[in-house]
């Protein structure tokens, strides 16, 4: 396994968490492959791309002390490199350490500061969503980051629009956690939730008014009818 590159060792780890093999032995012998120093210090050479998708697989590590300790060790090319990450793999690695449950201010901080480089209209719906709701998850309230999200994207119709039900449940929800309060873009969400109510699970319905009673925020004309 030693002889593995970064890159190979990040492939082998995303295909196994995709074939749901993640408590085969192998899974955690290749985690560590390209984590630990005794793997030769992959990780201080792997690329961008790699980081993200390993970052996605080990978000399957099923011990949630070596899962954490796993995301420590990724964290260290995150911070020092996010600024050169492309926006799917910013993103992905992003939602990965949220998903993960690892909260290091240090991470976020460094993935806010890499997304002020990309134009706004580089971020999809689902990069504008999975943001929001990977920086809640784990209590990282960034508000200017949470501003111009708002302001460039969830205050407008014209993107809300693309969000389906779980996408709109996940935002609100993501805001109210950390409360943080954007009238014009929560207003925006719940004219979309409205629109969309013939398409919610229960679930959507019940956390999208949970959103908005945790904010004190009473939505349109109509929304709680």
């Amino acid at each position: 396994l030693c002889e593995l590159t970064a890159r190979d060792a990040a492939n082998v780890l995303w295909s196994l968490a995709t074939l749901d093999a993640k408590n085969e032995p192998l899974f955690l012998e290749v985690a560590d492959t390209l984590c630990t120093s005794d793997g030769g210090g992959k990780l201080s050479v792997c690329d961008a791309v790699s980081i993200s998708k390993a970052a996605w697989a080990l978000t399957a590590v099923p011990s949630r002390d070596r899962r954490h300790d796993l995301f420590s060790r990724l964290g260290v090319p995150v911070v020092l490199r996010a600024e050169t990450f492309p926006l799917g793999a910013l993103t992905m690695t992003c939602y990965a350490f949220a998903k993960a449950g690892h909260c290091d201010a240090d991470v976020y901080e460094a993935i806010s500061a890499a997304l002020e480089r990309h134009p706004e209209e580089d971020l999809r719906p689902i990069d504008v969503c999975n943001v929001i709701w990977s920086f809640c998850t784990v209590g990282y309230r960034d508000d200017a980051l949470f501003e111009r999200l708002c302001t460039s994207h969830l205050a407008h119709p014209e993107s809300v629009r693309n969000f389906n039900p779980q996408d709109l449940s996940n935002t609100t929800w993501g805001f109210c956690k950390v409360t943080f309060i954007h009238r014009p873009a929560m207003e925006q969400l719940a004219l979309e939730g409205m629109r969309q109510r013939d398409q919610c699970k229960p679930i959507h319905l019940a956390n999208f008014v949970y959103s908005f009673a945790m904010c004190r925020l009473r939505g349109p004309e109509g929304f709680l009818s």
